[in-house]
């Protein structure tokens, strides 16, 4: 059914009479909205070729140092996509970039809401769904950290498993419910469902309330000494800024993907529940100094006094 000009019209109209703030503080906002969108193609990207499951296969692809070794299906698949799949490690990168910077710029957001009042009536719910989404993306960027099975991630499981059983009277029964076995289970399958699914929708739906919120209720009074920055039209002058901003932002992100390395999972290897990842706990970290330091003077001396 075609659209009927004179709403179009009232719209636009209503739209162009509505100002909003010009402060740089705003756009931390539409930084939120350009990390989803760039989370939302490369995850969808790269689901078609990674392998959710925890079934042991032997390496056979073209990283040397890995071939024939014992690994999970997932983690061969996070291997295939970065180096046999075109643009796969690309596509890698930036969606773990744009995973960090999103965490990030809603931080900023819950700073700029607070100490400018804007979680005061009527924008009390807005102010409750930013911070459930807050949640929401650090359940999603959890959940994608442990998909690849690399040593680093399966450390960080590892961490999460003993957490979670030292949970009093229900950390065990939670424990078989999250890995569906002894470690590591299931993990992997139990896991990709809330980051694919699960913790996106929940997310999308929390922002697009929150953004219904804001057309209801408009921008938060400010002081007296920034009521003047408010004059930018919300369309089309702040509507274009906003689609300025989010293609900046897509572009920093996928240059940061282009250039800069992020979870080498090759250098990792696979997740093993018997060793630690580098850096991942302080068992690791002690473990790979000791390892370096083992031609040391001082290596092999006693810790304590002598004895008699």
């Amino acid at each position: 059914m075609p659209a009927d000009p004179g709403r179009l019209r009232a719209l636009t109209a209503r739209l162009a009479a509505r100002r909003v703030h010009l402060r740089w503080s705003e756009l931390f906002g539409v930084v939120t909205v350009a990390c989803l969108l760039v989370l939302a193609v490369t995850g969808v990207l790269l689901a078609t070729w990674y392998t959710p499951s925890n079934d042991l296969v032997a390496y056979d692809g073209p990283y040397g140092p890995l071939q024939g070794a014992t690994v999970t299906e997932a983690f061969a698949s996070t291997m295939r996509i970065s180096f046999e799949v075109t643009g796969g490690l690309l596509l890698r990168q930036t969606h773990h970039w744009a995973a960090l910077v999103l965490p990030a710029s809603m931080i900023m957001q819950l700073l700029v809401t607070f100490f400018t009042g804007g979680f005061r009536r009527p924008r009390r719910v807005s102010w409750v769904l930013l911070v459930g989404a807050f949640v929401l993306a650090l359940l999603a960027g959890w959940s994608g950290y442990a998909l690849p099975d690399d040593m680093l991630s399966g450390t960080g499981l590892r961490i999460v498993e003993g957490v979670v059983l030292s949970i009093p009277f229900i950390g065990t029964w939670l424990t078989g419910l999250m890995f569906g076995g002894p470690f590591p289970g299931q993990i992997i399958e139990n896991l990709y469902p809330v980051h694919a699914v699960v913790a996106p929708v929940l997310l999308a739906l929390v922002l697009v309330a929150r953004a219904a919120l804001a057309v209801r209720h408009g921008q938060a009074e400010q002081p007296p000494s920034l009521r003047a920055t408010l004059g930018m039209r919300l369309w089309p002058d702040a509507a274009l800024r906003a689609a300025g901003m989010t293609g900046i932002t897509t572009a920093v992100l996928v240059l940061l993907g282009a250039t800069s390395t992020i979870s080498p999972v090759w250098s990792y290897g696979p997740a093993s529940g018997a060793r630690s990842g580098p850096g991942a706990s302080p068992t690791g970290t002690w473990a790979s100094w000791t390892a370096r330091c083992a031609s040391c003077p001082w290596a092999g001396r006693p810790s304590g006094p002598a004895g008699p």
